[in-house]
């Protein structure tokens, strides 16, 4: 992994907007256990491929899994804005909801509010809280452990729904 994470790496430097390589190198850093800079990587590949739902999708996951849970939500919301029908996000919401519930029942939940609303996928403006994210606006309390499990049953079975299940 770490091979590739060196070739991938000097590729991506060389080709500073290729978000194809962006990707595949946040996929080598995600696979290598260094979910930080797979974040990084992916938002790069976001940033090159702003209309591209996947590459939302992917950048939420990196950042759900290297603990940045506002960059998460928001992430997520953009993937659904820009595509709601794709199911792999659905599914990587209710993972996500499914982590956060984790984690707060440990003791190590960031203070917020999260939620899934799979009727509504309209995003929200940046800055304000995200409704994956864990932290809901102006008022700082944590979730539930009751209210995240319903909110990843809820992407979960939106995404049985979803349209597509692309790969």
């Amino acid at each position: 992994a770490a091979d590739a994470v060196n070739v991938l790496a000097e590729a991506a430097r060389q080709n500073p907007v290729d978000a194809s390589l962006a990707s595949a190198l946040g996929s080598a850093l995600a696979a290598a256990g260094m979910p930080r800079d797979a974040f990084a990587a992916f938002s790069r590949a976001f940033s090159l491929r702003p209309d591209s739902a996947d590459a939302a999708r992917l950048a939420a996951v990196a950042a759900s899994e290297a603990g940045e849970v506002g960059d998460a939500g928001r992430l997520f919301e953009e993937a659904l804005r820009l595509d709601v029908t794709l199911a792999r996000t659905w599914v990587d919401v209710g993972s996500h909801l499914k982590r956060l519930a984790v984690t707060n029942a440990a003791g190590t939940a960031e203070p917020g509010d999260a939620r899934a609303e799979p009727g509504d996928a309209r995003g929200r403006r940046r800055g304000r809280g995200s409704r994956f994210s864990g932290s809901g606006g102006g008022t700082r309390t944590v979730a539930s452990n009751g209210s995240l499990r319903l909110g990843a049953l809820a992407a979960f079975a939106h995404a049985a729904e979803a349209s597509s299940f692309d790969d």
